[in-house]
């Protein structure tokens, strides 16, 4: 199970949720919107936090707001973003481990995606994730929110939809890709899967229980280590 162990040092974790912070706290100062993608966003469905085993964030924002980003991130101290690729940015505190294939980049950051949109989509505009990150608008807006590790962050608003339909939230792949050493770990065809529940001692797991709640109907998310409850959130319908 060697790539389902966390690649993150407790040092490590506490940077990002730091970079992370620095990042949402100056996006709700400038009024800039942004939704958790990807693997951070099924990591909020399924644990409250990152997926164990991940060792970066995934934003999605609007491409109209390129260029504000980008001079909002260039001006936060000790923080820097790397712009080189196309709609797609790496946002790191400078102090952290440089990368070792690229020293300008620092290692864990925040990835950026930027999309585009028509009057029924949004679809990624980097070349590497068109493909991959296209969605219904009605899906996505208006955002909500959800407990990610210790703060609220903001996801799609069908994102239980999103999680279930994009992924198989009981099942658990492995980690495919080393951010320090900016390579793939295994080809996809080598992923491992393995069901969620043989981790559960190991790793926090949210579970989920519909129920009434003063007539109105709601669904009490319960995230669990084990048999320990570490804390619970009420989502209304």
């Amino acid at each position: 199970f060697s790539n389902f162990k966390p690649p993150m040092s407790a040092l490590w974790q506490k940077r990002l949720r730091l970079t992370f912070k620095v990042f949402a706290t100056a996006m709700k100062l400038f009024n800039v919107t942004y939704f958790l993608t990807e693997g951070s966003m099924l990591g909020v469905y399924r644990h409250h936090g990152y997926i164990p085993w991940d060792d970066d964030m995934d934003i999605c924002m609007n491409g109209t707001d390129w260029l504000k980003v980008k001079q909002i991130l260039h001006c936060i101290p000790d923080f820097d973003v790397d712009t080189r690729s196309y709609m797609m940015y790496k946002f790191f505190w400078q102090q952290s481990e440089p990368m070792r294939n690229d020293d300008l980049v620092h290692v864990p950051y925040i990835d950026i995606f930027f999309f585009t949109e028509d009057a029924e989509y949004i679809w990624a505009l980097s070349r590497i994730k068109k493909h991959r990150l296209v969605f219904k608008k009605a899906d996505i807006f208006p955002l909500t929110s959800r407990p990610f590790e210790d703060q609220m962050v903001s996801v799609p608003r069908r994102f239980e939809h999103l999680c279930t339909t994009m992924y198989d939230p009981t099942v658990c792949v492995s980690r495919d890709y080393d951010h320090l050493s900016g390579r793939p770990l295994v080809p996809f065809y080598e992923y491992e899967y393995k069901p969620c529940y043989i981790f559960r001692k190991y790793y926090p797991f949210v579970e989920r229980q519909e129920v009434v709640i003063e007539g109105k109907p709601a669904t009490v998310e319960v995230k669990k280590l084990g048999k320990k409850v570490l804390s619970n959130f009420t989502v209304f319908h």
